[in-house]
């Protein structure tokens, strides 16, 4: 079984003093657990997977996008692995600690979740047809439940993509999410938790 080991930094983003900065690290290791979002900070997942090392830095210029649920993290948590399985979407990332969840990187081609790729991805196009219809995709898609106030939760999904055509030489193209995904994955874990608790 392939295992994936989990830690969690927080590094200071340019232009926040010192002090400020130390206090805000300060305050999310006391915590414990997964702190939550706070601003000027960069709160980065470092995951060490089959000899190498990702790194997440949850930010949206990363690809990163965070939706609202209306249900509790652990009954939001318990869902990935159905919805994962509805998406279509091998998991070879579980940390329950963290409340972590996805796939570091697999292969499609032409469909995902039960959609053509260009219905959630851009890559371009080629003499008018979409490079990610008729190009290899990788695609690497990764989860974190977050504890949020009320008793409620949020879901934050960091995709990465590129294509590459299988059948000519050359490099890959990088492909943007449109967020159809990402929203698809947080409806279904609203639904399936939703079930579970009937």
């Amino acid at each position: 079984m392939r295992t994936a080991v989990v830690w969690r930094s927080a590094r200071c983003l340019p232009g926040i003093a010192l002090l400020l900065c130390s206090a805000v690290i300060s305050a999310s290791a006391q915590g414990g657990g997964v702190a939550p979002t706070v601003a000027h900070e960069e709160e980065v997942t470092h995951i060490a997977f089959e000899g190498s090392t990702m790194d997440i830095a949850w930010t949206r210029d990363r690809g990163v996008s965070e939706h609202k649920l209306l249900i509790p993290a652990d009954q939001a948590y318990a869902a990935f692995p159905t919805v994962f399985g509805e998406l279509g979407i091998d998991p070879n990332i579980i940390f329950t600690k963290e409340m972590l969840f996805g796939n570091a990187g697999a292969t499609y081609r032409h469909t995902i979740a039960k959609e053509r790729l260009s219905h959630f991805f851009d890559c371009g196009q080629m003499l008018g047809v979409s490079t990610a219809d008729t190009y290899e995709m990788w695609i690497r898609i990764i989860a974190q439940v977050v504890p949020a106030d009320g008793g409620l939760s949020k879901v934050r999904v960091e995709v990465q993509a590129n294509a590459k055509a299988s059948d000519r030489p050359g490099g890959s193209v990088r492909c943007q999410s449109n967020g159809r995904l990402e929203q698809r994955m947080a409806k279904l874990l609203q639904e399936a938790a939703a079930g579970k608790t009937k």
